[in-house]
């Protein structure tokens, strides 16, 4: 049974190790967008301190984890958005377990996350999405979000992602 919960401190470790399990099972598939470095610890702590960072628990096993809050990357700023509204979801560090791939846990996570904006008043959700990564390149257009027009990079020009937002009906 699946269950989505807020991540608490106690969990920063298992939510550390879930994180690099998919960076390795990332560059396995040859997508390079996370590394050593990214996503860090320190990152993972600061979100789960202001309750954005959620779990996905398949039978008391962390299945993945997605970070919700309202912060916009300044690199997003480079980006032409549809919509512009005040209240906006930003949606960071999507990540599945390897083991809970292609069995549409993502999409779970992501409903979860449409359903949080409804509920607190957000107007749209903006992401952003490593253009080297073709699960979640097919993953957001799939569930009605519009790419953004231009580019943003991460990493002076290394990582070059491209962003999807989508409307929430009140």
């Amino acid at each position: 049974m699946s269950n989505i919960l807020h991540a608490k401190e106690t969990d920063l470790d298992e939510v550390y190790q879930l994180y690099k399990l998919g960076v390795s099972y990332l560059e396995s598939n040859g997508i390079y967008q996370w590394d050593d470095q990214y996503p860090s610890k320190s990152d993972l702590i600061d979100d789960i301190k202001s309750n954005s960072v959620f779990l996905l628990k398949e039978s008391n096993q962390l299945a993945g984890a997605i970070t919700l809050d309202n912060k916009q990357d300044e690199q997003w700023a480079n980006l032409s958005w549809a919509y512009s509204f005040d209240s906006i979801l930003s949606l960071h560090r999507l990540c599945i377990h390897p083991d809970y791939s292609n069995r549409g846990y993502a999409k779970l996570l992501m409903e979860y996350a449409e359903r949080f904006a409804l509920n607190h008043g957000y107007q749209v959700i903006r992401l952003d999405s490593f253009l080297g990564n073709p699960f979640s390149q097919k993953l957001y257009p799939k569930l009605g979000y519009k790419e953004a027009i231009g580019y943003c990079y991460y990493h002076p020009n290394q990582i070059m992602c491209n962003g999807f937002e989508k409307l929430i009906q009140l």
